[in-house]
Parts: structure tokens; C-alpha cells; sequence
């Protein structure tokens, strides 16, 4: 499996990823541990998962999954669900506490914020509270899930102002039908490069 580097953070990732969203649901525990094993053996290092997924299961499935080769991993999740009280500071730091506990593990190799349009949730707080989660170990890079390019350029512009860890990944909602990254976000990306 070919290798890449994630933007300009220096972390080594597989070319394809694998998406957890069905460990939970349709997958059960021993079959996540052989396509985590298959996985391995195919060099796919990136695992895509959330906090959600998988009715709250993926992340524990895959935590069981890589016990004893962690290292094989690079780990990103979703936080930042508005579904445990809401976007907050608060809410945030326990939604990563929760993905540490399932990942068995004490870091999280990329958090993307799953950030929805409609929440009161100041991106100046957020990005503190990321940064507070990368300055604690907890977490390595940041990034962002469902943004428009205005709100990571407002995100990486108070990263360089605060001194603060700049968002590497976004990971938009794109395919065939949908392309509207194109237009937007994507362009910002070349740029920022």
C-alpha cells in the first residue's frame, strides 16, 4: 500500500483508509478483529471511525482490535456530535475522553470536529479546546469534518494568531452527486499548501 503524508504534519498515512462506520451495526466484534488484521497485512495504517459510529460500538471494536499494535495505526476520529448536550467546550473534552476509553489508547492520532452549521458553538472555543486536547498529548493534529472554507480559513487565521495548532485534514461530505468542495473548500486547500 502506497504511503502519503497528511498535508503538511509530517504523519505518515496508507493512501486508502479504512471506514469503521459499519463496526457496530452490520460487523460484530470477532469479524473487526479480522478486518483490522487483514488491514495490517495489506498495510492500510489510517482508520477512519467516530463517536457515533456504529451505535457508540466502532471505536470500542477497533480499541479491542489493536490491542498489543497500536503503533500499525493511525487513528482519527470524529468528535464534536451534538448529540450529548450539545456543541461545548465541555462537551468536546468528554467526547475525546470517551474515544480514549473505547481506543484503549492515551492518544488520538487526528481529531476532525464534525461541525455542524446550525451550532452555537464560537470557533474561537473550539479551536482552543482542540488545542488544549493536542497541548495534553491526548491528541496529535487537527482537523475538521462538514466546514466551509470560511470557517477553517477563520480557524487556521486564529491558530496563527493564538500561536495554536493549524487544522491539516478536512474530511468534506463529496462523491458524484454532491461537489459542491470543488467550488470551495478545495480551492482553499491548494492555496493554504
Amino acid at each position: 500500500m502506497p504511503k502519503r503524508t497528511l498535508g503538511q504534519s509530517g504523519l505518515e498515512i496508507s493512501a486508502v483508509d479504512l471506514g469503521t462506520d459499519a463496526f457496530g451495526i452490520s460487523v460484530d466484534g470477532p469479524t473487526v478483529k479480522k478486518i483490522m488484521s487483514a488491514a495490517s497485512d495489506h498495510r492500510i495504517t489510517l482508520i477512519d471511525t467516530a463517536y457515533m459510529y456504529g451505535d457508540d460500538k466502532s471505536e470500542e471494536y477497533i480499541g479491542n482490535s489493536i490491542q498489543g499494535r497500536r503503533h500499525d495505526f493511525v487513528i482519527a476520529t470524529k468528535d464534536g456530535h451534538p448529540m450529548d448536550g450539545g456543541p461545548a467546550r465541555r462537551n468536546l473534552i468528554k467526547e475525546i475522553e470517551v474515544s480514549l476509553k473505547r481506543l484503549k489508547t492515551d492518544h488520538i492520532d487526528l481529531i476532525r470536529y464534525t461541525y455542524c452549521t446550525t451550532q452555537d458553538f464560537p470557533l474561537e472555543e473550539m479551536m482552543q479546546t482542540l488545542n488544549d486536547m493536542v497541548r495534553s498529548d491526548k491528541v496529535r493534529y487537527l482537523g475538521l469534518s462538514n466546514m466551509y472554507s470560511s470557517q477553517l480559513c477563520r480557524c487556521n487565521d486564529l491558530a496563527e494568531i493564538h500561536g495554536w495548532d493549524k487544522i491539516i485534514s478536512v474530511q468534506p461530505h463529496y462523491h458524484m452527486f454532491e461537489r459542491k468542495v470543488e467550488s470551495d473548500l478545495s480551492q482553499y486547500c491548494q492555496w493554504e499548501r
